[in-house]
C-alpha cells in the first residue's frame, strides 16, 4: 500500500491507496480510506452551492423578464393541468360508487368493487352480471324464510335450520 496525504481546508488526512484486493486490517486504515474517498467526492461538488445560487438568480431574472401575457399563459397551463387531474379523480370516484351500487343491487358483496372492471355504467353492469353468472349467486327474496311469520311471531330458528339441512 502507498500512503498519500490529502490536504483539505480543515485538516491533513493520510489516505492509503489500495494496490490490490487486500482488506484494511485496522479501523484506522478503513477510516482513512473512507475519508479519502469522501474528500475526493467533496472535491467533485465543491462548487455546488455557487451553481445553485446562479440557477436561482437566473430563474428570478427569467421570471422578471416574462411579460404579463406570458405569466397568464403559464398560469392557465398550470390550472388546466390541475383541472384535468381533478376531473380524472372525480371520474374514478364516480365509477367506484357505481360499482358498489351495482354490486349491492345484484346481492354481491360490496368488497368486490375493486374486482369489477369498467368505467361506464354499461361496462360495470355487464361485468357485475358476468361475475354473478360465474358465481351462480341468486338474490334472496325479501321476506323469505328468515322473515317474520304471518302471525307476527318470530320464526322458529330450529325449524328453519332443520328445513334447510333436510331433516
Amino acid at each position: 500500500m502507498v500512503n498519500e496525504e490529502v490536504k483539505t481546508s480543515e485538516t491533513t488526512v493520510t489516505e492509503q491507496v489500495d494496490n490490490g484486493n487486500r482488506l484494511p486490517r485496522t479501523q484506522e486504515e478503513l477510516d482513512a480510506i473512507i475519508q479519502g474517498r469522501h474528500n475526493r467526492d467533496m472535491k467533485k461538488f465543491a462548487d455546488y452551492d455557487e451553481l445553485k445560487a446562479k440557477a436561482s438568480k437566473y430563474e428570478k431574472q427569467e421570471q422578471a423578464a416574462m411579460t404579463e401575457s406570458e405569466k397568464k399563459d403559464a398560469r392557465i397551463k398550470e390550472l388546466e393541468g390541475t383541472n384535468a387531474d381533478l376531473t380524472n379523480q372525480l371520474t374514478d370516484r364516480e365509477a367506484k360508487v357505481l360499482r358498489v351500487q351495482m354490486l349491492e343491487a345484484e346481492g354481491l358483496p360490496t368488497s368486490w368493487a375493486t374486482r369489477v372492471q369498467g368505467t361506464t355504467p354499461e361496462d360495470i353492469k355487464a361485468d357485475v352480471a358476468e361475475l354473478k353468472k360465474l358465481l351462480g349467486v341468486k338474490k334472496a327474496p325479501v321476506g323469505g324464510p328468515a322473515g317474520p311469520a304471518e302471525n307476527g311471531t318470530p320464526p322458529d330458528m330450529n325449524a328453519l335450520i332443520r328445513g334447510t339441512l333436510g331433516f
